[in-house]
């Protein structure tokens, strides 16, 4: 059965950022997830700024530091952490918005267990059907 967004977004993460707190305190800034076709749709926004509460808060805030767009089919591919940022943004999977290098240090501190199994670094590029295009060093 596939994750619920509301049960990943309002009940996982925040147990995850507690847990990996060492690992987050190296990302430093707001990210903000839109989930998209259905698993409920909705906005959950990441406070990882230091001095910011360190947690996940529904709905959107403005100029977050990356703004990952992602559909909600796509969630548990996702959070295995086994897919290419490239590919999935080819295929309309995902969408981000802000800077590279941040959206993997902030991927790699979340899904960390100890092993190799972390997104692969793609060069990421628009995609060629809906979604959202990849832009800007936010960060």
């Amino acid at each position: 059965m596939p994750i619920r967004a509301d049960t990943l977004f309002e009940v996982l993460f925040p147990r995850a950022l507690a847990e990996k707190k060492a690992q987050l305190a190296q990302v430093d800034g707001t990210v903000m997830f839109t989930v998209v076709k259905g698993n409920p749709e909705g906005v959950w926004t990441f406070d990882l700024r230091k001095g910011g509460d360190g947690k996940v808060h529904v709905g959107a805030i403005e100029n977050p530091d990356l703004n990952i767009v992602i559909a909600g089919d796509f969630l548990d591919d996702f959070m295995g952490g086994q897919f290419d940022p490239a590919e999935a943004v080819e295929n309309g999977k995902l969408g981000i918005v802000g800077n590279q290098e941040f959206f993997l240090a902030f991927m790699n501190a979340l899904l960390s267990q100890g092993t190799k199994d972390k997104p692969k670094a793609g060069k990421l590029k628009e995609p060629k059907s809906k979604g959202v295009a990849v832009r800007g060093n936010r960060h």
